[in-house]
C-alpha cells in the first residue's frame, strides 16, 4: 500500500512538472518578463543568450540538490530533483515544438499573462509541497541557509532573491519598467494562490508523542515538516518508567509524514526486542538441524548458496518492516534459518579436512563467524547517516551485498575427496554414534546442561551489552560504547581459537573447567563495574565475557566429534547446537527484568 502511494506521488510530481513547463512556454516566455526565483534568473539568461531555461535549471539545481541531499535530507532532495529534471526535460522538448498558436501574448491587457502564469505556478507549488517536494532553486537555497541558521526564516531568504530578480529585469529587458511590475505581480499572485491552497482544507492538529527517542523524532519534525516540538519529561504510572512526551502542532496534510517519522522509532519494550534474538537463535538451530540432515545428500555448495539467497531475502524484507511481526518473520525467522543452513554446512564440511585438529579448526571457523558481527556492526555505524529511515538503506545494502559475497564463496565449500584417516581419540575403530545413540548418552546431556548455562550467560551480555554500558557509564560517548561492544566479538573470536587449541591439547574436562572459571571471573568484574561505575572494569568484564563465551562454541564442535565420531557429525552437531535455543531465553529474561525494574 505504501509503495503504491509513493509511486503515485512520483507520477503527480512529474505531471506537475509538465504543467509548469507548459505554463512557461505559453504564458511566461511570450510576455517577456522574468518570474521569481532562480528560474527567473535562468529566464533572463535565456532572453540574452538563447540558452534554454531547461539546461540552465539542470546546471544550477544538480549541485544544489546534492548539497541538500547531504545537509538536509535524501527525501526532500530526491523528490525535488525528480521535479527539476522532469521540468527541464519537458521545457527542452516543448521548446522544439511550435506552440505559437496556443501561446498567450499580452495585447490589450498587459497584466493578464503574468497573472495567469502566477495562478498556475502557485497551484502547482502548493501540490508539490503536499507531495513533500519542492521546485528546487530558491527552495534549495532557503533550506540550506535555514539548516545552517535555523533562526533565519524562509520568507526573508526568498523575498531578497525575488527582489534581486525584479530589479535585474529592468536592465535585462531594455530598461523598461513593465517587466519589473510583471515580475512583482507574478510573484504576488503565485505566493497568494499557493498560500491559500495550502491553508484551505487543512487545520492545525496538536499531537502528543510518547517516546524514548525525543531527540531523533524532534530533529526529523524540524527537518522534514519545518515545525518545532516541545519536550516534556514524563513518568509511566503503571511501570514507573521514565519517558518523554513531545508536543507539536502540524497541519492536517502533514499527518501522514508525521506518522512515518514516529513509525521509524517504535515504542518496543526490551523484552519485545529480545524476542527477536530468541527467534534468531531458535530458527538458527532449526536451520542447523535441516542442514545436518541434508548435507549427506546435497553438496554443501548448494546449501551455502541457498543460505545466501535466503539471507538476502530476509534482510530485504527487514529493511521494509514496520511492525514487530514483520521484524520477527524477516530477521528472526528467515535470517535465522539462513544462518543455520550456512553454519552447519561450512563447519560440517571444512572440519573433515582436519580430523586431528577438531578443536583448533572449529575455533578458527567459528572466529570468522563471530568476528563478522564486529565488522557488520561497525560498517553499519560508519555508513548509516543519522537520518530518519537511513537504517533501511543500510539493511538493504548489507543484505544484498552479504548475500552476493556468500554466494561467490559457496563453490569453495567442499568435503574431502576421500574419508580422512584419523588418530588418537578419533581412531577409525572408535564407535560412531547415531543421533539416536547420542541422545541416549548421559555424557551428551551433562555437556548439554553445561553449554546451556554458559551460553545463556554469554548471550545475555552479547545481546544487552550496549544498553548495559549506557546505564553503568552514562557519560560515555555512543561511539566509544559501540567500539567496546564490538570488541566483545573480537575477544569472542580469539577465545574460539585458543580454547579450540586447548581442547586438542588438554581434552574436554580441563577445557570446560577453564571456560567456567573465566565466566565466573567476568561476572565478578561486571558486578564491580556496576557498583563503582568504573568504565575500565566494565571493559575488562566485557572482554573476558567475550573470551569465555567464545570458548563454548568450539568446545561444542570438538566434543561431538571426539566423543561421538565423524560419521554422523553433521546431525549430532546440530543436536548439540539446540542448546542455543534454550540459552537464548536468557536474553529474553534479562529484557523482561529490565522492563519490570527499569535497571540492569
Amino acid at each position: 500500500m505504501r509503495s503504491t502511494k509513493k509511486i503515485l506521488t512520483y507520477f503527480v510530481i512529474v505531471g506537475l512538472a509538465l504543467v509548469c513547463a507548459l505554463n512557461y512556454q505559453l504564458f511566461v516566455f511570450p510576455n517577456r518578463f522574468a518570474p521569481a526565483g532562480l528560474n527567473g534568473i535562468c529566464t533572463m539568461i535565456q532572453y540574452l543568450s538563447g540558452i534554454s531555461v531547461g539546461y540552465l535549471s539542470l546546471i544550477i539545481n544538480i549541485p544544489l540538490s546534492l548539497w541538500v541531499w547531504k545537509k538536509v535530507g535524501a527525501d526532500l532532495a530526491g523528490r525535488s530533483m525528480l521535479y527539476v529534471v522532469s521540468f527541464s526535460l519537458f521545457l527542452i522538448a516543448l521548446g522544439r515544438l511550435d506552440l505559437s498558436r496556443f501561446a498567450y501574448e499580452t495585447a490589450s491587457s498587459v497584466i493578464l499573462g503574468p497573472l495567469v502564469a502566477g495562478v498556475i505556478n502557485g497551484a502547482c507549488y502548493s501540490l508539490l509541497v503536499r507531495c513533500s517536494s519542492s521546485s528546487g532553486g530558491t527552495d534549495f537555497v532557503a533550506a540550506l541557509i535555514h539548516r545552517a541558521h535555523p533562526e533565519q526564516g524562509f520568507f526573508w531568504i526568498t523575498f531578497l532573491l525575488n527582489v534581486a530578480v525584479a530589479v535585474s529585469s529592468y536592465f535585462v529587458y531594455d530598461f523598461r519598467v513593465e517587466p519589473v511590475i510583471l515580475c512583482i505581480l507574478y510573484s504576488f499572485m503565485s505566493s497568494t494562490v499557493s498560500d491559500r491552497l495550502m491553508k484551505s482544507g487543512r487545520s492545525a492538529i496538536r499531537c502528543e508523542i510518547v517516546t524514548d527517542h525525543p531527540r531523533e523524532i524532534s530533529d526529523a519534525i524540524i527537518r522534514r515538516l519545518r515545525h518545532s516540538a516541545t519536550l516534556i519529561p514524563a513518568k509511566g504510572m503503571y511501570q514507573g518508567r521514565e519517558t518523554h512526551i513531545l508536543v507539536c502542532v502540524v497541519n492536517k496534510v502533514q499527518m501522514p509524514a508525521l506518522e512515518d517519522i514516529v513509525r521509524e522509532y517504535p515504542q518496543w519494550s526490551a523484552s519485545q526486542i529480545s524476542t527477536t534474538f530468541t527467534l534468531v537463535m531458535a530458527f538458527f538451530c532449526l536451520g542447523c538441524l535441516i542442514s545436518g540432515l541434508l548435507v549427506s545428500r546435497i553438496r554443501p555448495q548448494i546449501l551455502v548458496g541457498a543460505a545466501a539467497l535466503v539471507y538476502a531475502l530476509g534482510m530485504v524484507l527487514a529493511s521494509r518492516m514496520n511492525s514487530l511481526p514483520q521484524l520477527y518473520l524477516s530477521f528472526g525467522v528467515i535470517c535465522g534459518l539462513a544462518s543455520g543452513f550456512a553454519y552447519n554446512a561450512v563447519i560440517g564440511s571444512v572440519s573433515k579436512w582436519f580430523p586431528e585438529r577438531q578443536g583448533l579448526i572449529s575455533g578458527v571457523l567459528l572466529m570468522g563467524f563471530g568476528t563478522s558481527s564486529f565488522l557488520t556492526g561497525n560498517l553499519f555505524q560508519l555508513f548509516t547517516p543519522a537520518q530518519t529511515g537511513a537504517w533501511r538503506t543500510s539493511f538493504l545494502v548489507l543484505g544484498i551485498g552479504g548475500g552476493l559475497l556468500v554466494l561467490l564463496c559457496a563453490p569453495w565449500i567442499v568435503r574431502p575427496p576421500a574419508p580422512a584417516g584419523v588418530s588418537g581419540s578419533m581412531e577409525t575403530g572408535a564407535k560412531q554414534y547415531t543421533p539416536k545413540q547420542t541422545l541416549s548418552s548421559p555424557a551428551f546431556w551433562l555437556y548439554y546442561l553445561w553449554a546451556v548455562i554458559l551460553s545463556a550467560a554469554g548471550l545475555v551480555i552479547v545481546s544487552q551489552a550496549s544498553p548495559i554500558a549506557s546505564e553503568i557509564c552514562s557519560g560515555t560517548p555512543a561511539g566509544t560504547i559501540a567500539f567496546v561492544v564490538g570488541m566483545i566479538s573480537i575477544c569472542n573470536g580469539i577465545g574460539r581459537i585458543l580454547v579450540g587449541g586447548m581442547f586438542d591439547k588438554y581434552g574436554a574436562t580441563k577445557t570446560m573447567v577453564n571456560v567456567a572459571v573465566s565466566f565466573l571471573a567476568s561476572a565478578v568484574l561486571l558486578i564491580l563495574a556496576k557498583v563503582t561505575g568504573n568504565f575500565a572494569l566494565l571493559v575488562a568484564a566485557f572482554l573476558m565475557t567475550g573470551f569465555s563465551y567464545g570458548g563454548v562454541t568450539p568446545t561444542n564442535a570438538a566434543f561431538i566429534s571426539s566423543v561421538f565420531g565423524q560419521k554422523h557429525y553433521a546431525v549430532n552437531f546440530s543436536l548439540i547446537n539446540t542448546n542455543l535455543l534454550f540459552a537464548s531465553f536468557g536474553s529474553l529474561i534479562a529484557g523482561s527484568l529490565y522492563d519490570s525494574t527499569g535497571s540492569y
